[in-house]
């Protein structure tokens, strides 16, 4: 008698069910992710200053709370904790190169619509936050 890793014996060849998995439009990785983006999203109103005339794409799930840098939409991934946006873009156009951030034109720090994300450099989007402070006051 021919024991298995679990005591058991070894079945017969006239034992075994041979059986054929087909996968019937497997879906990658990187759909699944913007799937659950996708999910906890609405789309606002076109606004006349909207950047590529969309309105914004607003997640509506976690955020990075209220402190400085905080208002970002966050979401689990694998264990951890990424920001929506980022993951969103690099869903669509691939990985951000070192000392490139994302800036968002529509400034809604919520928004992942692609046409209101631009890749700038940090002193870029410094300059730009800085001109929408000096608009508010």
């Amino acid at each position: 008698m021919f024991l298995s890793l679990f005591g058991r014996r070894k079945p017969k060849p006239s034992e075994t069910y041979s059986f054929v998995v087909t996968a019937v439009n497997p879906i990658t990785r990187r759909e699944r992710i913007l799937q659950r983006i996708e999910e906890k999203c609405i789309r606002l109103e076109v606004e006349e200053n909207s950047p590529g005339g969309v309105g914004c794409h607003v997640w509506t799930g976690g955020t990075s709370g209220r402190g400085k840098g905080g208002g970002y939409g966050r979401m689990s991934l694998d264990g951890r904790t990424v920001a929506v946006h980022i993951t969103s873009w690099i869903c669509h156009h691939g990985p951000i190169a070192p000392r490139w951030e994302l800036d968002h034109k529509c400034n809604n720090r919520l928004c992942r619509e692609d046409k209101h994300l631009e890749l700038v450099t940090r002193k870029v989007n410094n300059d730009r936050r800085l001109e929408r402070f000096a608009c508010r006051k």
